[in-house]
C-alpha cells in the first residue's frame, strides 16, 4: 500500500458566505455537513412559517361554522321530501332519494346532524339531476326482506353454487 495508491478524499462542497459563516468568508463542507446544513435551513424556515401562522391567527383559515342543528336537519329533510313527492312513485330517482332521506332521519336520530344534512343533500341532488332512470317497459322490483332474488337463468340456491366444484 505504500507505493502510489492514493486515498480517496471525501467530496467537499464549498460555499461562499458573507457574514454568517463561522469559518470565514469561504467555507468548505463535506457532503454530510452540507446535507445537515440544508436540512437545518429548511427546518428553520418551517418553524418560522409555523410561528407566523400561530402568531397571526386572523390570517389563518376561518373557523368552521357552527355545528348543524336539528332544526336545520329537519328543514333540509322537509325540502327534499317535498321534491320527492313531486316525482312519480315508480321513479327510480325517487326510490334512491327516499333511501337517502331514510338515512338522514337515522343520522338525525343519532344526533349526527352534519351527516343528516349530507344525506338530505344527496336526496335533493338525486331528485334534481334524475341520475337513475328506467328504460321504457322496465320496472323496479323491490324485494321484501324475506324474499330471495330469483335469476332468470339458473338456480340461486346455496347448493347450486357448489355443484361445479
Amino acid at each position: 500500500m505504500s507505493g502510489g495508491a492514493a486515498k480517496a478524499r471525501p467530496a467537499r462542497i464549498c460555499l461562499a458566505f458573507e457574514s454568517v459563516a463561522p469559518r470565514g468568508p469561504r467555507t468548505c463542507l463535506s457532503r454530510s455537513e452540507y446535507v445537515l446544513h440544508r436540512i437545518s435551513c429548511l427546518a428553520t424556515w418551517l418553524l418560522v412559517g409555523l410561528a407566523s401562522g400561530i402568531a397571526a391567527p386572523g390570517n389563518a383559515d376561518p373557523a368552521p361554522s357552527e355545528e348543524p342543528t336539528q332544526d336545520q336537519c329537519e328543514a333540509a329533510v322537509g325540502q327534499a321530501r317535498a321534491l320527492a313527492l313531486a316525482v312519480p312513485p315508480g321513479d327510480l330517482s325517487r326510490y334512491f332519494a327516499e333511501r337517502h332521506l331514510h338515512q338522514a332521519l337515522v343520522e338525525a336520530g343519532n344526533g349526527e346532524y352534519d351527516d343528516c344534512l349530507e344525506a338530505a343533500t344527496r336526496a335533493t341532488e338525486e331528485l334534481r339531476e334524475r341520475r337513475h332512470a328506467l328504460q321504457p317497459g322496465e320496472q323496479l322490483k323491490i324485494l321484501q326482506p324475506n324474499e330471495i332474488p330469483m335469476r332468470e337463468h339458473g338456480d340461486m340456491s346455496p347448493a347450486a353454487g357448489d355443484r361445479g366444484r
